[in-house]
């Protein structure tokens, strides 16, 4: 008990120590708390150092003299102005390095703990070097996601959520896609100190010009936001933008290509174009509409200096040498853009993509020395990161699944594409094409044949299923779709009944010589248990090179098959006699329709002459049964003369 009071006691006692100690680090902290002062920093100068002592958290970091520093330097040319301070010797070459302007607070320096300070400076020729040092982008720093609220990322197919080269699903549900947009100019940290602070102002409004003016070049400093928006996006007739800068500010709108001027909604009077009237000395944030009745594509947004008061430039007090470093002038789309379903559609189709892209240039207005125009173009800068939408289909991959049952056949029975929320019978993809393992469809596959096991069983397709072993979602052409996915041909086990080959009968044929004949004329019949009259169906396999003008015999094949693939085969014989040769006209043997040689009558046709029936008696030698009847025939003749010739002879 007693060694448990002393450790309360210990713990106690550094609790208090504790919570005493936590006022004093907390204004330690606080570099407006009077304990942080004074405070010391060296300045370095050309003339050498120049030691401070901050008394005070409100005290300016320069004093009248600049501390020592003048505010400009040289002449001509090589004329320098004074931008401020910072803790680096090398500032401009130095990523990360702060910048303090003479008039921020000593609190500033206490609360980055800076002790030692060196002077910046811009020259009239260095001006030039420092236009190429700038960078625009298109959704910086905003995800893939951020870019099309709303809609759904394929990501089997985008991999880089931040890259904006998007792939969304096509939805079937959605009749647009919403596009998040803005754009943004990173300028060279010198050139933008030099914009803000004013120091050395003439470099560029000191002889300007065209006031008003859209023209490329015109006289006058100026800064140009270029936005090339493609055929697959809808524009609004009326385009709400915020533009923000702390050292430009927005001065007109107008169609890149014709370079006419858009009114703007919320401006009345002459000017309908010049938004100044809508900028801010304290805000460095400006909304405005454009109208864009002709729903141009093509939008540029120029800007002038804040500084150039006499176009209406307003300039924004008492922002820190560290905002204007981090700044990037802003342009953001507050009307949202589109891709309209139909549009979606025809990209699919097309494998195209829509690429909303951009485009930074403008002109810096300079004085003449000696007859000399310092003045020149800033060069055109493509945005690093334009915004590409692209859409494709889910897609359901068909599988045979008979692996596991002894079947070695291909199990891809193909792939179809169907929309997102979508269903193979009804989505904007349908055209009824039945896939295979060459073909993306779009339909519901065909049904699997049944598959005959060893073990003596058929299995019949019953149905797709999610899951192989049947245990998933039923799967069918009015399934909705939100995920690609593979589904998988269920069976039903039966016993194996055995399929009888059909019977065919077919019958020989002779015909003379030219005589015509139809080879499938000597099918008789072809039946089948399961499938019934199967005549039709019979194939002639080979006519056995029957030709009806050439004397012979000719072997013809026959073949039917049945549904599941029994089958019979016959063959049938023709016979091609030689037609009988033609007889010549003799007195034996007249010509039917001519004279009998020695006579006036015609012989007889053997068409219409029929020979007499006589009995003949069945000796089984019927060779010389027409010689028998001749001399019979006489016989009886002679014997009728004669008696004729008595009778004559009595009288």
């Amino acid at each position: 008990m007693k060694h448990l009071s002393k450790y309360l006691l210990r713990v106690a006692m550094c609790t208090a120590i504790l919570l005493a100690a936590l006022p004093l680090v907390a204004l330690a902290a606080d570099p407006t708390s009077p304990t942080s002062f004074p405070h010391n920093v060296t300045f370095k100068t050309a003339s050498g150092d120049v030691p401070v002592s901050f008394a005070t958290a409100d005290e300016a970091i320069s004093d009248s003299t600049n501390r020592g520093v003048g505010w400009e330097s040289g002449g001509a040319l090589d004329k320098k102005y004074f931008l401020g301070w910072s803790p680096s010797a090398n500032y401009e070459t130095t990523d990360g390095a702060k910048l303090y302007y003479a008039q921020e607070k000593a609190s500033e320096l206490v609360k980055d703990d800076v002790t030692e300070l060196y002077p910046v400076f811009i020259s009239r020729l260095g001006v030039t070097g420092y236009l190429n040092g700038n960078v625009t982008h298109i959704n910086l720093n905003k995800s893939d996601q951020d870019t099309v609220p709303g809609s759904v990322i394929n990501t089997e197919l985008d991999t880089n959520p931040t890259d904006h080269d998007i792939n969304l699903y096509f939805d079937e549900s959605r009749n647009s896609y919403e596009l998040s947009l803005e754009s943004s100019f990173d300028m060279n940290k010198i050139i933008a100190h030099w914009l803000y602070t004013g120091n050395g102002s003439t470099i560029m409004t000191n002889t300007q010009s065209d006031q008003g003016s859209s023209a490329k070049r015109a006289g006058y400093t100026h800064v140009d936001l270029n936005i090339t928006i493609p055929d697959e996006v809808e524009v609004p007739e009326e385009l709400k933008l915020t533009f923000t800068g702390y050292f430009f500010q927005p001065y007109m709108a107008l169609d890149t290509t014709s370079r006419d001027k858009f009114e703007i909604a919320e401006v009345s009077g002459a000017e309908k174009w010049n938004i100044t009237s809508l900028v801010s000395d304290t805000n460095p944030s400006t909304s405005f509409t454009i109208k864009n009745p002709a729903k141009s594509r093509n939008i540029t947004v120029r800007t002038i200096l804040r500084t150039n008061s006499a176009y209406g430039g307003k300039k924004i007090l008492g922002v820190s040498g560290h905002d204007v470093e981090n700044e990037n002038m802003r342009l953001v789309a507050e009307s949202p853009l589109t891709i309209s379903k139909d549009k979606a559609l025809e990209l699919v189709g097309n494998s195209q993509k829509a690429t909303i892209s951009g485009r930074v240039d403008g002109y810096v207005k300079m004085p003449t020395f000696y007859f000399l125009d310092l003045s020149q173009s800033i060069p055109a800068i493509e945005a690093k990161t334009p915004v590409s939408i692209s859409f494709s289909p889910v897609l359901v991959k068909f599988d045979k699944n008979t692996a596991g049952l002894g079947d070695s056949s291909e199990q891809n029975l193909g792939t179809s594409r169907v929309a997102y929320n979508g269903a193979l019978n009804t989505d904007s993809f349908n055209t009824g094409t039945k896939p295979t393992a060459t073909v993306l469809g779009d339909a519901l596959a065909d049904n699997p044949a049944p598959f005959d096991a060893a073990a003596g069983l058929t299995y019949q397709f019953e149905g797709w299923n999610t899951k192989p072993d049947g245990t998933g979602n039923t799967f069918t052409e009015n399934s909705i779709v939100r995920e690609p996915i593979t589904v998988y041909a269920i069976y039903k086990a039966n016993a194996l009944t055995m399929n009888e080959a059909p019977q065919l009968v077919v019958t020989d044929k002779s015909i003379t010589q030219g005589e015509e004949l139809d080879v499938k004329s000597l099918i008789v019949s072809a039946t089948d248990t399961e499938d019934g009259d199967l005549k039709n169906a019979v194939q002639v396999v080979s006519d056995g090179g029957f030709n009806k003008d050439v004397v012979g015999e000719y072997t013809v094949t026959f073949k039917v098959t049945d549904t599941q693939g029994a089958s019979a085969t016959k063959t049938a014989k023709i016979t091609v006699a030689a037609k009988p040769a033609p007889q010549p006209n003799t007195p034996n043997n007249p010509t039917p329709g001519n004279p009998i040689p020695g006579t006036k009558k015609p012989a007889p046709s053997s068409k219409t002459v029929k020979p007499a029936k006589t009995a003949i008696p069945a000796t089984g030698d019927t060779t010389n049964t027409g010689l028998y009847v001749a001399l019979l025939g006489l016989s009886a003749m002679g014997f009728l003369g004669a008696r004729h010739y008595k009778k004559s002879l009595t009288k």
